[in-house]
């Protein structure tokens, strides 16, 4: 499955005189984690360092959650959740990943109902980005321990998150295939195909799938469009020949 790299953003800090909180305020501190963040990527600090950092912003997060106040901005939840997600992705720990990966979806959740004018979309959009990483790192342990029910629903989302991925289309539809679930699996097969894909494989199935569904026009052109990108795989045009007699 394509690696799909960390997204990161650059975080400018400006506190004007007039702002309800102060500098030292935990909302301050974990906002300016953000920006302590990227300045550890640009200097390719490893792993240890930044999750120092993304701790430290994530402790002061919770305790702007705490407060009275600061609970209610929607900017406390969508640090969380940005913090959140990077952690769960970065940390080598299964359960402490997995505990982070739970923070950031209910911090996605407290920030999108609470952001009503969009002010904090983007740092919402990079923890959802995040959370897709993760979902896709879960999927791929699910598949290898055979668990395809499990892979199968968490490489759903990701693929209608990254639409263009192939890899990721391709994954899915075959989780899909072992779960029986083969109306799915033909989804994802032709999104595949759609954004792609060449393999000769996918339109073999492909073919079969519509068979299985009595579509034959469809089946015979999966098949015409294969040979078409792979004009000297045999095993497509033999198929193709047996399917026309």
């Amino acid at each position: 499955m394509k690696k799909v790299s960390l997204l990161t953003i650059v975080f400018l800090v400006i506190v004007s005189a007039n702002k309800a909180f102060s500098q030292k305020s935990q909302l301050q501190i974990a906002r300016n984690s953000i920006g302590k963040l990227q300045v550890a990527i640009n200097n390719k600090k490893d792993n240890k360092a930044q999750l120092d950092i993304l701790g430290e912003g994530v402790k002061a997060a919770e305790a702007a959650q705490n407060d009275r106040k600061t609970k209610k901005w929607p900017e406390t939840w969508a640090i969380k959740a940005y913090l959140s997600s990077y952690i769960s992705i970065l940390e080598g720990d299964e359960g402490n990943s997995d505990r982070f990966y739970g923070l950031a979806l209910d911090a996605i959740d407290s920030a999108k109902r609470l952001d009503k004018f969009l002010d904090n979309a983007r740092l919402i959009e990079a923890s959802t980005y995040n959370i897709n990483i993760k979902k896709q790192n879960k999927a791929n342990n699910a598949f290898k321990n055979n668990d395809f029910t499990t892979a199968y629903n968490l490489l759903k989302e990701v693929s209608d998150f990254f639409p263009k991925d192939t890899s990721l289309a391709i994954n899915t539809a075959l989780s899909a295939q072992n779960i029986r679930a083969f109306d799915n699996a033909l989804i994802y097969f032709k999104r595949a195909k759609e954004n792609g894909a060449k393999d000769p494989a996918i339109y073999q199935t492909l073919s079969r799938l519509y068979t299985s569904k009595f579509e034959h026009e469809n089946a015979v052109k999966s098949l015409e469009d294969g040979i078409a990108l792979n004009p000297f795989n045999v095993n497509l045009t033999n198929y193709y020949i047996n399917l026309l007699l």
